[in-house]
C-alpha cells in the first residue's frame, strides 16, 4: 500500500493542477484506481451545464455504499484560476465574485488587444497593398488564427500552478481518513467538480442525496496555515486543541450539514491565505493526521 509520499507527490505534484478537462479526467482515473484499491465501491457521474455561453460537462466521483452511508464526505477537486495580486480567499462562498470574473479575462483580453495591434501595424498595410492572399497576407491569417487559439486556451482564466492549500489538501485528508476507516465503514466519499466556479458538482451531489437521511461534512482549503473551523447548527464541544466551532449561518447550509477549513477567523468569516505553505512533507502529514483525527471525533458523535 503506498505511503503519504507517495499520495502526496501524486495529487499535489503530478495531478496538482485540475483546471482543464483533461487534467480533471486524468485525476479522476488516479483517484478511481487509489479507492478501488482500498475496495471501495466507485462511481463515477457526468452532468452538462451551460456557463460562460457554452456546454460544460462537470464530473463528480463518489466512493463507498451511497445505499448505508450515515456520514458523506465531500470536497471539491478542480483548481482555480490565477488572480492578479490576490493571496486570499474565503472558503463557503455560493458563488464567483464580480472580481474573480473580471481577473478571469484580464488574459484573453490582453492577448485579443496585443493580436490587434500587431496585426494592424505589422500585416493590415502589406494586406492592402498585395492583398489577402499574398505571402504577407496569408501569415497575417495564420497568425490570427493561433492568437484566436491562445484566446479560446486561456478563456477562464490562467490556471493556478500551485493548489495545494486550494484544494489538495482537503482531497488527501479523505484519502487519509477512507485508508484508515476501510470499506466497510458506513462512510461515503464525493469529490465535486465546479467548486471553484459553478459548484454545479454540488448541485449533482444533492440529487443523489434528496431521499436520503444523511449527513454531509464539505471539506474547504482544510490544509492551509492557521486553526481548524468548524461551522455547525449544534456545536459538538470538541475540545481540541487549534480547532474552534462556530454557529453556522443558515446561507451555508448549501454546503452541508458540518463546514469545516482552516485559516485566520475574523469578522466572523475565515480567510485563507493561499500562498502560505510548509514545504517540510513531515509537516505537512502531521498537519493533515491531525485533521483525520478531528473528523473521526466529528463523525463519531453523528452516528
Amino acid at each position: 500500500m503506498w505511503t503519504f509520499k507517495d499520495i502526496f507527490t501524486n495529487y499535489s505534484i503530478f495531478l496538482g493542477r485540475r483546471f482543464y478537462l483533461k487534467e480533471k479526467l486524468k485525476f479522476l482515473l488516479h483517484l478511481k484506481k487509489d479507492f478501488e484499491e482500498m475496495k471501495f465501491q466507485v462511481k463515477t457521474t457526468q452532468s452538462k451545464q451551460e456557463f460562460l455561453g457554452e456546454k460544460v460537462l462537470y464530473h463528480n466521483l463518489y466512493a463507498g455504499n451511497f445505499q448505508k452511508a450515515k456520514v458523506v464526505l465531500a470536497t471539491y477537486y478542480d483548481t482555480p484560476a490565477y488572480e492578479l495580486g490576490n493571496k486570499d480567499y474565503q472558503p463557503f462562498n455560493g458563488g464567483e465574485s464580480k472580481f474573480s470574473a473580471f481577473y478571469k479575462l484580464i488574459f484573453p483580453i490582453s492577448i485579443l488587444l496585443l493580436a490587434i495591434v500587431v496585426f494592424y501595424y505589422l500585416f493590415y498595410p502589406q494586406i492592402i497593398q498585395t492583398g489577402v492572399w499574398s505571402f504577407k497576407g496569408i501569415i497575417g491569417l495564420i497568425f490570427l488564427f493561433f492568437a484566436f487559439l491562445l484566446i479560446k486556451h486561456y478563456r477562464n482564466g490562467m490556471p493556478m500552478r500551485k493548489n495545494y492549500i486550494r484544494n489538495t489538501s482537503s482531497i488527501l485528508s479523505m484519502i487519509l481518513y477512507a485508508k484508515k476507516v476501510g470499506k466497510n465503514s458506513d462512510i461515503a466519499f464525493a469529490f465535486l467538480d465546479g467548486g471553484t466556479t459553478t459548484h454545479h458538482g454540488r448541485t449533482m451531489l444533492r440529487e443523489i442525496l434528496s431521499n436520503k437521511k444523511v449527513k454531509v461534512i464539505y471539506l474547504d482549503s482544510i490544509g492551509s496555515k492557521g486553526d481548524v473551523h468548524i461551522f455547525t447548527d449544534n456545536t459538538s464541544n470538541l475540545n481540541l486543541a487549534e480547532v474552534y466551532e462556530h454557529q453556522k449561518d443558515k446561507s451555508l447550509s448549501e454546503f452541508g450539514d458540518i463546514l469545516i477549513t482552516s485559516g485566520e477567523y475574523k469578522e466572523n468569516r475565515v480567510v485563507v491565505h493561499t500562498k502560505e505553505f510548509e514545504e517540510d512533507i513531515e509537516h505537512v502529514e502531521g498537519k493533515l493526521n491531525h485533521l483525520v483525527d478531528v473528523l473521526e471525533q466529528i463523525i463519531s458523535k453523528l452516528k
